[in-house]
C-alpha cells in the first residue's frame, strides 16, 4: 500500500472509469503503429513502401494492403507482436496504460474485463516488441558505426 491512501483510491476511482471506449480509436492506431512502424507503411515481405495515398489511409486504419511490388496481402499488425490479436487499438492502449501503471494482471483482468490469460499473453507479447525493437536499434548503431570505419 502507497503511503497516501487518499491517492490510491482517487486512483481506483479513475481506474474504475477509464474502459477502452475513453480513448480516441484514430489516436490510439496512429499512437501504437508509429511505435510498431517509424518508418511508416512498409510490406513486411518484401520491404517496398507503401505509396498510394488510399493504401496509406487504409494501412493507418489498421486495414489490409497490398504490396504494389510483390503483391502480399497486410494489415499494419502482420510481422508484428500483434498479429492476429483480436483487440482493438484503444484496448491495447488501454492494456499498455494499466500494465505500465504497475497493476498486478489479475487487477488488470478485473478491471478491464478480459480474460487473465489474455493479459498475460499481452504482457508477454509488449516485452517480446519491446525486446525486439532494442535489438534492432543496436544492430542499427553497429552498423552505422562498422560504415563509418569502413569508409
Amino acid at each position: 500500500m502507497s503511503e497516501n491512501p487518499e491517492r490510491d483510491i482517487h486512483s481506483r476511482l479513475i481506474l474504475k472509469h477509464l474502459n477502452e471506449t475513453f480513448f480516441n480509436q484514430e489516436v490510439c492506431t496512429k499512437f501504437i503503429l508509429s511505435i510498431l512502424h517509424p518508418e511508416g507503411p512498409v510490406c513486411p515481405s518484401c520491404g517496398a513502401a507503401i505509396d498510394s495515398e488510399k493504401q496509406k489511409i487504409k494501412w493507418w486504419r489498421g486495414e489490409r494492403v497490398c504490396c504494389p511490388s510483390c503483391g502480399l496481402h497486410f494489415t499494419a499488425r502482420s510481422n508484428t507482436s500483434l498479429n492476429k490479436s483480436t483487440l482493438s487499438f484503444p484496448g491495447l492502449f488501454l492494456m499498455a496504460v494499466l500494465m505500465e501503471s504497475g497493476l498486478s494482471m489479475p487487477e488488470i483482468s478485473r478491471l478491464t474485463g478480459r480474460p487473465w490469460r489474455t493479459c498475460y499473453d499481452l504482457r508477454d507479447r509488449f516485452h517480446t516488441e519491446t525486446r525486439e525493437r532494442k535489438g534492432l536499434q543496436k544492430a542499427r548503431k553497429v552498423t552505422a558505426s562498422y560504415r563509418k570505419v569502413t569508409t
